[in-house]
């Protein structure tokens, strides 16, 4: 996750211009609100089995369930995607 807020800012307009994902999905934790909402989805995962676990996001979009993976302690997360540009965002997340 961004390290302060000026790095926070920088990276919301940079997805803003990817234009597909701000008015595609939320992400909560970079105070991005959209169409679709995760919670639902995520609220029937157990992150917790994440914990010192090595877990792979396939078409890990920006990274999501990858931040909630690291966040319940993954040891390593890795993501995947096929966007370059979603790719680089996902990154600085």
């Amino acid at each position: 996750m961004p390290a302060n807020n000026r790095e926070l800012r920088r990276l919301r307009r940079e997805i803003r211009r990817l234009k597909w994902f701000p008015s595609y999905q939320d992400f909560p934790e970079l105070g991005i609100k959209g169409r679709r909402n995760d919670a639902g989805r995520y609220g029937c995962l157990d992150f917790t089995l994440c914990a010192g676990k090595v877990v792979a996001d396939y078409g890990c979009n920006l990274g999501q369930a990858a931040v909630k993976a690291a966040k319940a302690g993954a040891a390593m997360v890795i993501g995947m995607d096929s966007q370059k540009d979603t790719i680089a965002a996902a990154r600085k997340i």
